[in-house]
Parts: structure tokens; sequence; C-alpha cells
């Protein structure tokens, strides 16, 4: 007798029996797998989440500006180093400067720098004139680390003070690179605030634990100082030894976090949650550091949603399972079912029909292996990518029948036939993510990505991407022309300066800072002897890079003709003339036309016979005189004109200006490229202010060590900003 009409036939007691027997177990086992689902998602999202807050703490810390600052000044501050060596006496004036710019750049307690046998030599403090000048760190980790070549980031409390502190140690190194000797250390001290800020926008109960496993920073104030360990006579003893967390526990021993870190689910008041955890790796000698998130359970799937869903699936599950009875009592039940599942299997039918169309219409070639490694389903781009033959495309066909097709015909030529193929299969029940490229034996290149499907199995795409590939070559090869071409050019933009011995000749107490934005740039200067003097000047062509280069070199060719026909000593009337010959050479002397290009300059003239006075002129360019002794600095501007450009009359005269000076007096010219450059913590321009003090400040320097440490500030300044124009300054001394 049929299934149906047994049942059909069996005393309704017992059918209410079966029925409530069924549904029950069936809904709790539907909803605890959809809880499973649920939870299992939720903990890959909190993992992921972790792991992007421990990569932002190391992006704050050891990965962050200020590890960045102090690994600077260990490899470019000159006065770091010699006070680490002992060539300056303890607390130079020159090495407390540097420190300064690191305590004012990032808001530190304190920085300070420590001689190679662990003995302060120069400490400069935020708010208090008190020094640990003379003080032996010689057994402090961060000194132990830093002085091996490890930078690192060491936190602790203040054996006096109590407080927390985040040490940033870095080498100092002899030579200007890190493959040099290490002669000293330099460490910056700040408060842990951006930790606290950071978890505290996670939004998560957070905290960091050190490798003692005691919390240090945290964004629930109970937790801090806790341990989140089995506190034993031997944690105790450790944490006293290595005094990272200074007196804090010499009198009374450290209390327990309450519940388990180590563990993914822990209870807190009741309240159950959710435990992730990852490594930052700080260098710390004692160990990685470990970041911990947690996450209500509740908010996953809480037990009021799991009974409601239990409830409406078990309600569910008792009428299907009625409806199933009584269709199976009547004929008419039964004729209706079967209409049901005729239409149901016209609509599988029509959407098998319409993924195969879908799947026909993808250009890339796709293919899918169930857990066994069986053929699930292939599009025919697949076969016409690969030259898959039918035999392979049918469902249910193995992977490893396809493999041994492509070896027998030579896709791996040069390996042997058996050990690849098992390689082949062995890697294709990973059943992992996996993207390369691969250049078949015809020469084409296939590029095939993929991944898991859920229950086992793998999805794979196959692209031919032989045209791609030789297009980028092409691209690459006419880049690589461009570039030389550049560089070329650079070569010839250069050739056009005052050599390094005209300017020592010229100019014996002098120097220049020269750099372009991109490889050539719009910046240009010239020196050159001229009648009874010497002529001294400084341009800024319009843009940069390519088209600032082409505008340099007609520039020197205007300055060149107007030279051979000036009269020594008048640099307006240079200046005058080179403006008349740019504008001819760009027909910029006629209404029409679209281009308006042109230059800003400063010329300097000084008399062999008057060494009291030097003669100026400039378009749109200023002349800073530096008084010796006084620390004043004093800007003597010029014509509001610049040279070439449409809006500057062609018969224009600019004006000489006659400057005063004093023997030793120092003279700067300098480019815009300078004050507009954009940095320090509030993203504002460089300006004409800071050029001026960086300037004065540098007045103990010689002039010829000038430019170079200026620079030096001025990348200090800019930071990760972009630079945003060429870059030139000149200095003389009269």
């Amino acid at each position: 007798m049929p299934l149906l009409k047994r049942i059909a036939t069996l005393p309704l007691w017992m059918v209410a029996l079966i029925i409530l027997l069924l549904a029950y177990p069936c809904a709790f086992g539907i909803t605890e797998a959809y809880k499973q689902l649920i939870w299992s998602q939720k903990a890959m999202d909190l993992t992921e989440f972790t792991q992007r807050q421990a990569i932002a703490v190391s992006n704050k810390t050891v990965n962050g500006n200020v590890m960045g600052g102090a690994a600077l000044m260990g490899v470019m501050n000159e006065s770091l180093k010699k006070t680490a060596l002992g060539e300056l006496p303890p607390d130079s004036p020159q090495a407390m400067e540097g420190l300064q710019v690191l305590v004012e750049e990032y808001d530190a307690g304190n920085a300070f720098v420590v001689n190679n046998e662990g003995i302060i030599v120069a400490y400069k403090r935020a708010r208090s004139k008190k020094t640990g000048t003379g003080k032996s760190l010689l057994f402090r980790p961060y000194f132990q680390q830093a002085i091996k070549g490890i930078p690192n980031v060491y936190a602790a409390l203040g054996i006096s003070t109590g407080q927390r502190g985040l040490y940033f140690a870095s080498p100092i190194y002899r030579g200007s690179n890190s493959n040099s000797e290490i002669i000293g250390v330099v460490a910056i001290k700040i408060k842990p605030d951006s930790l606290e800020n950071l978890l505290a926008k996670s939004g998560k109960p957070a905290l960091l634990l050190s490798p003692q496993k005691v919390v240090y920073a945290t964004n629930k104030p109970e937790w801090l100082f806790r341990v989140g360990d089995t506190i034993t006579p031997e944690v105790i003893e450790g944490l006293n030894r290595y005094m990272q967390f200074g007196k804090k526990f010499t009198n009374s021993p450290p209390k327990p976090l309450g519940f388990d870190v180590s563990h993914p689910l822990t209870t807190i008041d009741t309240v159950q949650y959710a435990v992730s955890t990852f490594p930052v790796k700080w260098n710390d000698p004692l160990g990685d550091w470990t970041l911990v998130i947690l996450e209500n359970t509740d908010r996953w799937f809480s037990s009021k949603a799991f009974h409601g869903l239990n409830l409406a699936l078990f309600i569910l599950l008792l009428v299907l399972f009625t409806a199933f009875y009584v269709a199976s009592k009547g004929r008419y039940f039964n004729q209706l079912y079967s209409d049901q599942l005729a239409e149901k299997q016209l609509q599988l039918a029509s959407k098998s029909i319409l993924l195969e169309t879908v799947l026909n219409s993808i250009l890339q070639g796709l293919v899918a292996y169930d857990k066994d490694l069986r053929l699930i389903v292939c599009n025919r781009r697949f076969q016409e990518v690969r030259d898959v033959p039918d035999q392979f495309a049918r469902m249910g066909c193995s992977f490893e029948e396809w493999m041994r097709y492509d070896i027998n015909r030579d896709e791996f030529a040069h390996e042997d036939p058996q050990t690849k193929l098992e390689d082949l299969v062995s890697r294709a029940k990973q059943f992992v993510y996996h993207k390369y490229e691969r250049t078949r034996s015809d020469g084409s290149i296939l590029e095939i990505e993929g991944g898991p499907l859920p229950g086992g199995g793998f999805v794979s795409t196959f692209s031919d991407i032989t045209e791609r590939k030789r297009l980028e070559a092409e691209r690459n090869e006419a880049l690589e022309i461009i570039e030389s071409s550049i560089r070329y050019a650079s070569l010839i933009q250069q050739s056009i300066l005052p050599s390094s011995e005209l300017m020592e000749e010229l100019f014996p107490n002098s120097f220049v800072l020269w750099e372009p934005r991109d490889v050539v740039g719009g910046d240009i200067y010239w020196a050159k002897k001229w009648g009874e003097g010497r002529l001294v000047m400084l341009g800024d062509c319009t843009g940069h890079g390519v088209p600032g280069a082409f505008m340099s070199l007609i520039a020197n060719g205007a300055l060149e003709q107007a030279f051979n026909i000036t009269k020594p000593g008048d640099c307006a009337a240079l200046i005058s003339n080179m403006h008349r010959n740019i504008q001819i050479a760009l027909g910029q002397d006629k209404p029409e036309g679209d281009s308006d290009d042109g230059l800003e300059l400063g010329a300097c003239y000084l008399s062999l016979t008057d060494s009291t006075s030097l003669t100026f002129a400039g378009a749109r360019f200023s002349l800073f005189k530096q008084t010796p002794g006084k620390r004043e600095m004093t800007e003597i501007k010029s014509d509001k004109k610049g040279i070439g450009y449409r809006r500057t009359p062609f018969d224009y005269q600019f004006t000489n200006l006659t400057v005063t000076v004093t023997p030793q007096q120092r003279i700067f010219l300098v480019t815009d490229g300078l004050t507009d450059q954009i940095g320090g913590k509030k993203k504002r321009g460089f300006g004409k202010n800071r050029v001026k003090r960086g300037l004065l400040e540098l007045e103990s320097l010689p002039i010829q060590e000038v430019g170079k440490t200026f620079y030096k500030k001025f990348n200090l300044y800019q930071g990760d900003e972009k630079r945003r124009d060429d870059v030139s300054l000149i200095g003389f001394m009269v």
C-alpha cells in the first residue's frame, strides 16, 4: 500500500502525535542551525574588526608619525649624532633645538638622546626645566632594543609619577643611512591618549594587554591595570622584576580582570560576550602586546529571537505536516499537489535555461566543482578559452580527468606528469581563494581567479589576458622612453645652470638650494661676472615639470640676449630687456594669442669697488637682508610686475633699488615654492615668517651649511604632504 494511503488511514490521535513529534525537533534543529550561521558570521566580523583595530593601533604607534620622526632624527640630525658621540657637550643648544622640534611636533612630554653606554646626554622636557641628563638607561628594555637597531614602542608607568607613557625609541646612526654604525638612541615619550581615543571610538569593550597580561589601556576604566590571567606568585614576581608598571604592584598585588580573555566566549555580570584577540607587535623585548575586543552576543541572536523563530517554525511545520496529511486523504488534493509539483518543475526548468543563458553571456570562462571535485557547471566561454572538449564539460566529470587531459597535451611542459597531477588535485582540494596568471604552451596568457563554495568545492573564472599583457608591455616601453627623455632633459637643464666652481669663484661664502618638484623644473638661477662686479639672479618660471623646464630654457636664452646689450650693473635694464625678449619669443607682445607665460625674478649686483651697497631689481620678487648679531630679517620688495606676461606692458621699465649692506651681512633670494608649501599640524603654508625665523635660527652656522640644514627643517614641516612646486633658495655673504 502506498505510503500516503497508509498515512491517510491512521487514527487521528496517532497522526496528531506523529506531527507533534516531527514538528518540534525539526523546528528546533532549523532554528539552531540558523543561529549557528549567524554566530559564525558575527564571529568572523568581530575577528576582522579586531584585526583592523590592531592595525590602527600599530599605525598610531610603531608605524606612526612619532616613530617616523624619531627614526628621521636618528638618521639625519647631525647635532644629535655629535652629542651622542661626545663631540658636543651634554644638553648642547643644537641638540636641544632638535629635541624641541620633536616635543612640539608630537606634543611629547619629553625627548632625549642616549649614548651607546646608556647615559642620557641631552634631555628636553615639554613643560618643565627638570632634566634627566646623566641618568643611566642601560638596562631599560627600549634602550636595549634600539641600540641593537630595533626601533620599538615601550609602554610603562613612571616609577616616581605612576603616570602612563609610551616611549618611542630609534637608533642614532653615525652615517646617513641605517646600514652605518649605531652610536646612540633617540627617544620620545608621549601620553597614551591616542590609544585611549582609538579604543573609545571602537564602540565595543576593548582593552590592550601587556606581555604579562596587564591591562594598560581600555575604554572601561574599571579594568585598568587588572590582570587577564591567573594571578600566581610567579606572575607577581615577574611584574616586580621587570618594573614595566613602576611601583604599582609593589605594596598590593594586582586584581584579576574577572573573565577569561583566552576563551572565545566569556560571561561578565551575567552577560555573555564573544572575545577576539590580535597581537600588536611593538618590538617589546618581553613579547607581543595583545588587543582584545568583546561584543555582547545577545546582539547577535537573542534568546527572545531564538524562541520566537523556533515557535514560528514549529507552527509552520505543524501547518505543513497537517496539510500533507489532509492532502493525502483525497484524490483532489493529490491531483492538486501533482499539478503544483509540475508547475514548480516547469519553473525550475525555466530558471535552469535562464541560468545557462546568463552563464554563456559572461565574457569570462566559468567553471564550478563540488566537494568531490565533480563538475557542477561550466559555460561555453570556458570551453573556448581552455580548449576543453565536450566530454570534460559534462556535469559530473571529474577534475582529475580534465587535469590528466591537460598534462597529456603538454599544458605543463618540463614537469613530471604524475607529480604535477597530484599537486594540481591536492591544491584544488584546499578550496581556498586563488588568483594567478599562467602562460600556456602556445604563448597565450590566462588569468585564473576563484574561491570556495559553501559546503565545499570551488568556482573559478578564466580570462585570456594575452592582448592586455601585450598592451601593458607596449605602455611600459613607451613610459620608459618618456622617462629617459625627461631624465636627459634634466641634464640639459642643469647644464645651463652655473657650475659650483663658478659660484665658489664669484661668491665664496654662499650656498644654492635648487630642488625641482619633478625631474625637471621651472626654477632657474644665474651667476656671472659683470663688468667690475658680480651678478646673481633667481627666477621662478610659469609651471613646473616639463612645461616649467621649457620656460626656463626660453628665459635663459632671453637673459643671454639681454646680458649682451645691457650696461654692467644696471639690473633693472637687464630684466626690462629680458622681459621684451620673452614677450617677442612667445608672441605675447601682440594682443591676439592664448599663451600668457613668464617668470618672477630677483637680481643682485655687487660692485667690486663698493662694498657698502648692492643693486637689487626684481619682478614680483623679494630680497631678504639679515642684520648680523641682531636676529633681524628685513624684506625688500620689488616691482609688482612679472617678466614676459601679457599684462606687463612691452616697454615697462623695472626699478633699481640700492640696498645698504655691511661686511659679513647675509642676503637671501627665495622662490614661492618654499612659502606656499602646505604642512605642519594645521596643514598651512610654510609662509615668509617661517622662512625668516628659520634662517635667523641658523645664524651661528657657516653660510655654506645653512641651505642643507634649512631644507631638513622644511622637509620635516612638509611631512607626508605632497610637494606643490619647485623649491629654490640662494644665500650669500657680502
